[in-house]
């Protein structure tokens, strides 16, 4: 069994496939007995992947700043929610909860969440994979900027081991099964 944070948009603004391919991802969780490690909002790809968890029964733990609790609202059908000081503090703490990361379309959030789970990595403080979901090529550009770091010498070659770009749910799930060991 995996525990796998899912980081992504909190608004509802992007295409529909977006949070289908979340809700997805959220079900297959359920169905192959994970659990769902998310950000805690009712709200957008974080809500959609809990729904779906949720739905297919499994364990669902939120984990939400104390500042956007109050503004956004915690998905009321977790199984625990963590409450934090911040946002560095919720991201210390579902890295520490995760087996694995699942990164789907969002924003600056994201992005910080993205480059801290890689960085992680690439120092040694964890050992965890991470599957950029590139839902409808919403990555694309991301991914072009991490050859060009490469190539530039900005990064070095072995952050490349951490992470690895998919094109939907099933992909990242396996992915991540895989790289933990999960395979079913």
């Amino acid at each position: 069994m995996m525990k796998i944070a899912v980081f992504g948009v909190a608004g509802n603004d992007l295409e529909q496939a977006v949070y289908d391919e979340a809700r997805l991802f959220g079900r297959l969780l359920g169905e192959r007995g994970h659990e769902l490690v998310f950000g805690g909002g009712q709200w957008g790809v974080m809500g959609a992947a809990a729904s779906g968890a949720h739905e297919a029964g499994a364990r669902v733990t939120g984990v939400i700043p104390e500042k956007l609790r109050d503004s956004e609202g915690v998905f009321e059908r977790c199984d625990e929610v963590i409450v934090t000081r911040d946002l560095r503090d919720r991201m210390a703490r579902m890295a520490a909860l995760s087996d694995g990361f699942c990164v789907m379309p969002g924003g600056f959030g994201t992005l910080y969440e993205l480059a801290e789970v890689i960085s992680l990595n690439n120092i040694g403080y964890c050992k965890k994979p991470v599957a950029i979901a590139n839902i409808l090529g919403y990555y694309d550009r991301l991914n072009d900027f991490f050859e060009e770091m490469f190539r530039r010498g900005g990064a070095k070659e072995r952050c490349r081991a951490s992470y690895a770009f998919v094109s939907d749910a099933a992909g990242a799930m396996r992915l991540l099964e895989k790289a933990c060991g999960e395979e079913k």
